[in-house]
């Protein structure tokens, strides 16, 4: 048997955010690509008769065509849910936590599974989109090597904007960055029933974007066709529009810095 699948040209999200050589991406492309995988996941969950759990989401599993159409692919562990059970969890009939260790949701240490658990771990990809890096590096200080505890702690101590991707600095609208902010930490939190539905992430990715064009038509175009928006209007946004406190960031990050540890096979 033959299976001849679609080239993808540019290659995986990862590589085109983080990879060896790559062009850094503008926020905008960024979005809409994040927008696209959105909403093929979001099929996968609510457009067909059966919901279909990815059950392996993460940066390099998206793969870009010519045009940085974003695509879903790797469903070699997909899960197929019975109609009669198409809202609820699944059981994973293996003895230890299949997937890559990094974006799994903390479900899986019970061996359950269920669309939430997908929501997750696109959480974890919209914080490597937005930060230019993979969910763990090894390479980095100890605080930094888990992205999400990283992003967590930069939130918590309101220095998100110096913690981001640096070709990013300056060219996100603060209105822009909160929303994608909102749905990304709602997307990572650890109980399952408190993430957005995959509709519901796709429609505020859209809205997000809708902000930076708003706020990209009010501004002044510098040199080179360039809106630059200053530090100075980032001071303490955060906790003004998310409203989270302390005890949230614990609940969103519960469980995180352990996850490499786990008993998983880690599928590259």
């Amino acid at each position: 048997m033959f299976v001849v699948l679609e080239y993808m040209s540019r290659g995986s999200l990862a590589h085109a955010i983080y990879g060896k050589d790559h062009v850094p991406l503008a926020w905008k492309h960024r979005l809409h690509i994040c927008i696209g995988a959105a909403r093929g996941l979001h099929y996968l969950h609510a457009g067909a008769k059966r919901a279909v759990i990815h059950h392996n989401i993460k940066s390099s599993n998206i793969f870009l065509d010519e045009e940085w159409c974003s695509k879903l692919s790797d469903f070699g562990l997909s899960k197929l849910l019975p109609l009669s059970t198409s809202k609820a969890l699944t059981r994973i009939d293996t003895d230890h936590a299949v997937g890559t260790c990094a974006y799994m949701a903390p479900e899986h240490r019970v061996r359950l599974l269920k669309e939430k658990s997908d929501v997750l771990s696109f959480g974890i990809v919209l914080y490597e989109v937005l930060f230019g890096r993979p969910q763990y590096d090894s390479t980095l200080p100890e605080e930094k090597q888990y992205l999400l505890d990283w992003a967590m702690e930069s939130l918590s101590q309101g220095t998100i904007y110096h913690a981001i991707d640096p070709y990013l600095k300056g060219r996100i609208a603060p209105e822009c960055l909160n929303k994608y902010l909102e749905i990304a930490s709602s997307c990572v939190h650890h109980k399952g029933n408190l993430r957005p539905a995959m509709g519901e992430v796709e429609v505020t990715l859209e809205l997000a974007l809708e902000l930076q064009e708003r706020a990209d038509s009010e501004m002044s175009i510098y040199p080179y066709g360039e809106c630059i928006y200053e530090e100075a209007l980032f001071s303490g946004f955060v906790w003004k529009f998310l409203g989270l406190d302390s005890h949230n960031f614990s609940e969103i990050t519960n469980d995180s810095s352990d996850s490499e540890s786990n008993n998983c096979n880690n599928n590259s």
